[in-house]
């Protein structure tokens, strides 16, 4: 099956066969959303094409366990909100845009993690929300 994001936005002459990998990590929009995902967690997230490996990789290089926690639920939250897009498409659900991608990201990662993770919530609640992992490591280690 092409990729009906790709096909949508005149792609389709690439022929880009809709896969777990494409859809998740090679679509122009996956790019594009987890471009400003790094951006907005201050980190280096390498090419990956894969959930595991991704998952690995936030293991094996963040040392801080609650910001491993933190960063885990965000990247579940990006490949989650990348499959609803997909499906709003798939099945032409107009309410959802690629415009909200990134702030639905935010905001379902902020509930996720005030509710599942465990953390202090005063805390947390300020350093998600200011876009930095690096101050929220900070009020991390003072709790």
């Amino acid at each position: 099956m092409t990729c009906q994001i790709c096909y949508r936005k005149g792609h389709n002459s690439l022929g880009s066969i809709e896969d777990v990998q494409h859809v998740f990590f090679k679509c122009d929009v996956a790019v594009e959303v987890w471009k400003k995902v790094a951006s907005w967690l201050d980190l280096q997230i390498p090419a990956i094409d894969d959930i595991s490996m991704l998952l690995d990789w936030a293991e094996a290089s963040i040392s801080d366990a609650k910001k491993r926690k933190v960063v885990g639920a965000i990247i579940y939250t990006t490949i989650w909100m990348l499959w609803r897009f997909r499906n709003s498409i798939v099945f032409k659900d107009p309410k959802m845009k690629k415009s909200h991608i990134y702030d639905n990201i935010v905001i379902h990662s902020f509930d996720w993690c005030m509710n599942r993770c465990g953390l202090d919530k005063r805390c947390f609640a300020i350093d998600l929300i200011t876009n930095r992992l690096e101050p929220f490591e900070t009020s991390l280690d003072d709790h």
